[in-house]
């Protein structure tokens, strides 16, 4: 098939499948599963558990570092592999900036279960679609081949039995298929990804929401409480590719200027009604006696399957008419200017117990000057660190600057969200409402890159310069480290160029003399606030003890602690 002409023939590669991605529930799956008969208590079980897991990040070092393990798939910026690292490391002494990446992504994931039920669910996966090409699979059946084998402890697995699937966005019961794995040997070599026949008349993929495969992704599950027992008909999404392909003859001749560019970006923003629908369905399948099954739903799926395919193809869903628009929606929408009521389905019950373990980022002072009054700072100081103490303020003030000028720009107000990526809220309106959510987070990912990247090279560039200038013809390949590592120049990545310098000897005390200035810079302000504070407190203990009015609350710590996190 060949779907254009063109004369360049080179092939970019998107996305690979080398690694398997942990699947999590959503509000529209939950829904569909709830009204293909999966009882309550299964849903209410699993967020137990996850909750769980919540609880242990701020456990043992051991524990933490499993559920860090087992939660890594939420957003960040690969933070989570910078704390089990450092946990495994330090253990459970923990610096300020270590415990609040940590209470962040505590109080993100819990954020991501009250607004979105995103519930992670063991024997679980989201992988690529691929198409059988050997014919060797019949209808009804999969091939998926999970292999965890480049992580610790993992395994190959190739699953066999009963799976559900589906694909976002799911709003009809039939989207959501049970579907048979087996084990076929000519599709052996295909891992991490779910293989679909060319047998039988209709592909799977386009009965999950009118899918393909191009790249779509699919949700996989095998937990045997979240298995159904019969299918429901899928969608006919036949008739929207016909009506598609029909328009495309008609202006395949037509010679599109600029104008007609200009004309359907404008349609296209008044015609982009996704949210509304997807909020119309959900409400009414929560507030309706057949749920997602009854006649107002499965007419609004239909009108998100066209809506979600307007930037491709041109056509536009139908408005949304005054019967298709909720009178009232349920309180777990969080629809402060709309009406609202208690709603007792399995998504109400889920919300109500996430209310208790609400969290936020507006640490107690106390608490935290506890929780890392006993991390060694005095150790990572070492001899001879005071020539790089001048260099280490100026370009730590720098730093803070660029820090704070992106924290502005975007509203976000704790340090230690913009760092690692699991931002709470944004304070600026301007952002939200002019951009999603999604491509928000990306832009501010990106931000912080440049920033951190910037000063990564400035940390380590010195050294590379100095061994640049000593180097020999013979360690010349040697010294070629610093191009290919500086292109990918992330904490991690620092390893390779401090096991280049011990393996060597080369400034190998000079670099650490230096992280140790710029972990001074940034924590001697934190021990002389503990310090202050620890007086203060016995001074307001003695006043009181002496009947005198203690002196107002101390002002709270407002340092900065990401600088020191580019040379740990």
């Amino acid at each position: 098939m060949r779907k254009f002409f063109a004369e360049n023939f080179s092939i970019d590669v998107v996305r690979t499948s080398s690694n398997p991605s942990v699947a999590y529930l959503s509000r529209q799956i939950i829904l569909l599963l709830s009204s293909l008969g999966i009882p309550d208590c299964v849903f209410l079980t699993l967020q137990d558990q996850m909750l769980q897991q919540l609880k242990e990040l701020t456990g043992t070092p051991e524990k933490a570092c499993q559920s860090l393990k087992d939660l890594n798939e939420f957003g960040g910026n690969g933070c989570h592999l910078f704390l089990i690292d450092y946990l495994r490391k330090l253990g459970k002494e923990k610096e300020p900036f270590a415990r609040r990446i940590l209470l962040a992504f505590q109080a993100f994931l819990i954020k991501e279960l009250r607004t979105k039920a995103r519930i992670r669910v063991p024997q679980s996966w989201s992988l690529l679609g691929v198409v059988d090409e050997t014919r060797t699979l019949n209808y009804g059946q999969v091939f998926i081949q999970i292999d965890n084998s480049n992580y610790e402890g993992g395994s190959k697995e190739i699953l066999q039995g009963p799976v559900v699937v589906t694909r976002s966005p799911c709003f009809h019961p039939g989207d959501i298929r049970r579907l048979e794995a087996v084990d076929v040997s000519a599709l052996h070599e295909l891992k991490n990804v779910i293989v679909f026949p060319i047998n039988g008349d209709r592909p799977h993929a386009m009965e999950m929401s009118g899918g393909d495969l191009d790249g779509d992704t699919f949700w996989i599950c095998q937990h045997p409480d979240l298995i159904f027992q019969t299918n429901e008909d899928p969608f006919d999404y036949k008739d929207q590719e016909i009506e598609a392909k029909k328009k495309a003859e008609l202006h395949k001749n037509i010679q599109y200027t600029i104008n007609d560019v200009c004309k359907f970006f404008g349609e296209y923003i008044e015609a982009d009604n996704l949210g509304l629908i997807a909020n119309s369905h959900l409400a009414f399948a929560d507030q309706l006696q057949a749920g997602a099954k009854d006649g107002k739903c499965l007419k609004l799926a239909r009108m998100h399957s066209v809506a979600v395919d307007f930037a491709k193809n041109g056509e536009s869903a139908d408005r949304l008419t005054k019967e298709l628009r909720p009178l009232k929606y349920p309180h777990y929408m969080e629809k402060k200017d709309k009406p609202t009521y208690q709603s007792e389905t399995i998504l109400g019950k889920l919300y109500d117990e996430i209310l208790s373990y609400k969290l936020d980022l507006n640490i107690n002072k106390e608490e935290e000057i506890a929780a890392t009054s006993a991390f060694p700072y005095a150790s990572f100081f070492i001899d001879g660190h005071d020539v790089y103490m001048t260099d280490a303020r100026v370009t730590k003030n720098e730093y803070d600057r660029e820090l704070k000028r992106v924290m502005r720009q975007y509203g976000i107000k704790h340090e230690v969200e913009l760092v690692s990526g699991y931002i709470l809220k944004f304070n600026s309106k301007q952002y939200t409402k002019e951009k999603r959510i999604f491509e928000l987070r990306n832009e501010i990912t990106h931000a912080y890159r440049v920033i951190r990247d910037k000063y990564l090279r400035h940390f380590w560039e010195q050294f590379y310069q100095s061994i640049n200038e000593e180097s020999t013809d013979e360690r010349q390949a040697e010294t070629n480290i610093w191009p290919e590592v500086s292109k990918t120049l992330t904490w991690k990545f620092q390893y390779d160029l401090l096991a280049y310098y011990d393996r060597t000897s080369l400034y190998e005390e000079e670099v650490k003399k230096k992280a140790s200035a710029w972990f001074k810079v940034t924590y001697e302000p934190w021990i002389i606030y503990i310090k202050k504070n620890k007086r203060n407190k016995m001074k307001k203990q003695n006043m009181l003890t002496n009947n005198q009015e203690p002196e107002g609350e101390q002002q709270r710590f407002r340092g900065l602690f990401s600088f020191a996190c580019q040379e740990l």
